[in-house]
C-alpha cells in the first residue's frame, strides 16, 4: 500500500494541501489558487481550516501486541496484552516508527538522532504482507486525538446501565481485527463506515470536506463555550421545600435540597433519571435552581473529553443551556463535527466489544499466538457488519444523551 489511514477516523497521517487564506496566512506551504484553477477543487479551503488545525493529523500512535518474553523499556503503557505507543511517524510500506513510551514524541526530522533502544522501528500496521500472522498479533495505527476519543468512549460505555464494568483492550483489539479485509496481504484502514470516500491509493482531498480533517481535540469554539457560558436569562428558582413528602416512605426527603443536588451531581444521567422516578423528593427538585448540577452533568455527555472539563471550573453562567447545546451538538465548529463523527465510530467499536464481553468472549492470548507460530486456529469473530460512522454519530449521540433527558428535565 502507498498510504495507510487511521483505524478510527479513516484520515491520513500527513497534512493535506490547503489554499492560502490571505496575504497574512502564515502557512508557507499553502497554495495560491482561485476557483477555476486545475487543482482548486483538490485543495482544502484555507479560510475554513487553518494549518494549525491540520497538524493533529501527523501525531500517530499504534496499539501493538506486548510479548512477555521480550525486553522492553520500563514505563510502557500496557493494556491487556497490548501496548500503546508514544507519538511517532508514518513510514512507507505499511510501517510506522514509534517510541515505546507513551509520553515520548518521535519527530520525522530527528530520525537519525533518535535513541534506537527507545523506539520500535518499522513496525507493521494492518498486517504483514510476508507473514500470515493471526490478527491478534497485528498493530493498528491511530491519531493521538482519535485515541483520546476512543478512551473517552470506553469510559462512557462502561458507565451505562447494563454495560460491563470493564471492557478489556484485548477485546477492542479483537473487534478491530474483525473489520479487516485482508487475508494474506495488508489493509490500509478498517472496513468501517468512516462517513467519507477519501480513502484510495492516497488520501483524496475534496474541497468542502474540511470537516474530516479538522482537529477534533482542540476546538476553539468549544473552549469559548465552556470558558464563557451564556449568561442566565433570569434568576434561578429557589429550591422547593420538601416537608410535605412522607419521609418514612422516601428516605431522600430527609435530606436538604442542597445536599440532594450535591449527591445528584456525582451520578450519571441514567442514575439521576432513575432516582427521579423512584423518589418524590428528588423528582420535586427544581433542577434549574442549581447551575452546579448542570455543570456537573456535562461530564456525562457523549463527545465530552476529560480535557474539556478543565475549562468549566469556577465559571458562572447558564450551564443548563451549555448542557443543551452540547447534548444536541449545536457547537458550530468543524472540529466538533469531526469529533462527533469519530465518537460515533468509536462507540460502534465499543458496543461490539461490550456485547462480546457480556457474552463471555475471551480473546486469543497474544503470548499463545507467538508460541504457536502465528496459527490462525481458534479465532472467534465478532460479526460481519461494520460499525457506523457519521450517520451513527448523529443518531447514536442523541439517543445516548437523551435516554434520561425527559426525567432530568421533568
Amino acid at each position: 500500500m502507498d498510504q495507510y489511514f487511521c483505524a478510527l477516523c479513516g484520515g491520513p497521517f500527513s497534512v493535506p494541501e490547503r489554499t492560502r487564506a490571505g496575504p497574512a496566512d502564515p502557512d508557507k506551504d499553502a497554495r495560491t489558487l482561485v476557483e477555476g484553477d486545475e487543482d482548486f477543487e483538490y485543495t482544502y479551503d484555507g479560510e475554513r481550516v487553518a494549518k494549525e488545525e491540520l497538524m493533529w493529523l501527523v501525531r500517530l500512535r499504534v496499539l501493538a501486541p506486548y510479548y512477555d518474553q521480550r525486553e522492553y523499556p520500563t514505563g510502557m503503557r500496557v493494556r491487556d496484552g497490548y501496548w500503546v505507543s508514544g507519538v511517532g511517524v508514518e513510514c512507507s510500506l505499511n510501517t510506522a516508527t514509534v517510541p515505546y513510551l507513551y509520553d515520548d514524541v518521535e519527530n520525522e526530522d530527528d530520525l537519525d538522532a533518535r535513541d534506537k533502544d527507545g523506539v520500535a522501528e518499522a513496525i507493521d500496521v494492518y498486517g504483514d504482507p510476508d507473514d500470515r500472522a493471526p490478527r491478534a498479533l497485528w498493530a493498528y495505527p491511530f491519531h493521538d486525538g482519535c485515541f483520546q476519543i476512543l478512551e473517552a468512549a470506553l469510559a462512557f460505555a462502561e458507565d451505562q446501565p447494563g454495560a460491563p464494568t470493564r471492557i478489556p483492550w484485548s477485546v477492542v483489539h479483537h473487534v478491530f481485527g474483525t473489520h479487516c479485509e485482508a487475508e494474506g496481504g495488508v489493509d490500509c484502514a478498517l472496513q468501517l463506515d468512516y462517513g467519507h470516500t477519501c480513502i484510495e491509493q492516497y488520501w483524496t482531498v475534496n474541497r468542502g470536506e474540511e470537516r474530516y480533517v479538522s482537529d477534533p481535540i482542540n476546538v476553539p469554539a468549544l473552549r469559548e463555550l465552556l470558558t464563557n457560558p451564556p449568561p442566565l436569562a433570569a434568576a434561578s428558582t429557589p429550591p422547593p421545600k420538601l416537608g410535605h413528602i412522607n419521609t418514612k416512605s422516601d428516605a431522600f426527603a430527609r435530606l436538604p435540597a442542597e445536599l440532594l443536588f450535591q449527591v445528584l451531581s456525582y451520578l450519571p444521567d441514567a442514575a439521576v433519571a432513575a432516582l427521579r422516578l423512584a423518589s418524590r423528593a428528588v423528582a420535586s427538585l427544581a433542577l434549574d435552581a442549581s447551575q452546579a448540577f448542570w455543570r456537573a452533568r456535562i461530564a456525562y455527555l457523549p463527545c465530552v473529553l476529560p480535557a474539556d472539563l478543565e475549562w468549566t471550573k469556577g465559571k458562572g453562567g447558564d450551564w443548563r443551556e451549555v448542557y443543551r447545546i452540547l447534548r444536541v451538538g449545536e457547537v458550530e465548529a468543524l472540529g466538533f463535527t469531526n469529533r462527533r463523527r469519530v465518537w460515533g465510530i468509536c462507540m460502534g467499536v465499543v458496543r461490539e466489544a461490550a456485547e462480546l464481553v457480556k457474552g463471555g468472549f475471551v480473546p486469543e492470548d497474544v503470548r499463545m499466538c507467538e508460541r504457536d507460530g502465528g496459527s490462525e486456529g481458534g479465532h472467534q469473530y465478532a460479526g460481519e457488519h461494520g460499525s457506523g460512522g457519521e450517520d451513527e454519530s448523529e443518531q447514536g449521540n442523541e439517543s445516548e444523551a437523551e435516554d434520561g433527558d425527559d426525567a432530568l428535565e421533568g
